[in-house]
């Protein structure tokens, strides 16, 4: 059963992350590789969070790399650290090990134009303890 405390982080982290954005489209990994998604986006500052469930201890590096592209063509790119900034007060933790992550991350891209934008972003995670186990990440796109 789940405490008090759990089950209002469950409800509350997601609700703050899509608080941060004026709209919000989540690109979902269920590993390392590559994913796109076509959003429809405003110029100006794109944003990005993630949401993060997996288990390790020790020390993890991730990241996204971003590249927006419209009519076929790169207008700007983001690198986005996603493992290094997890702490505590943004995660939930189960069994000690296991984390459920909502974060705003530190990275932005910029578009001059508006409209449809294809978000292509790369999952890497170059440094993993033995007992890593990523269960799904997003990337979280918004302004």
């Amino acid at each position: 059963m789940l405490s008090a405390k759990h089950l209002s982080a469950s409800i509350l982290l997601p609700l703050a992350v899509s608080a941060c954005f004026s709209s919000a489209r989540r690109i979902s990994f269920a590993g390392e590789g590559a994913r796109e998604a076509v959003v429809e986006l405003s110029s100006g500052d794109v944003r990005f969070a993630a949401y993060f469930e997996g288990y390790y201890t020790g020390r993890a590096v991730g990241r996204y790399d971003v590249e927006l592209l419209q009519a076929n063509r790169v207008v700007s790119r983001a690198t986005c650290d996603l493992l290094p900034i997890i702490d505590d007060r943004q995660c939930i933790f189960r069994f000690n090990k296991e984390r459920e992550c909502n974060i705003v991350m530190q990275c932005s891209a910029h578009l001059d134009a508006g409209g449809p934008t294809v978000v292509r972003a790369r999952l890497s995670i170059p440094t993993k303890p033995a007992d890593f186990k990523l269960q799904r990440t997003d990337l979280i796109v918004g302004q």
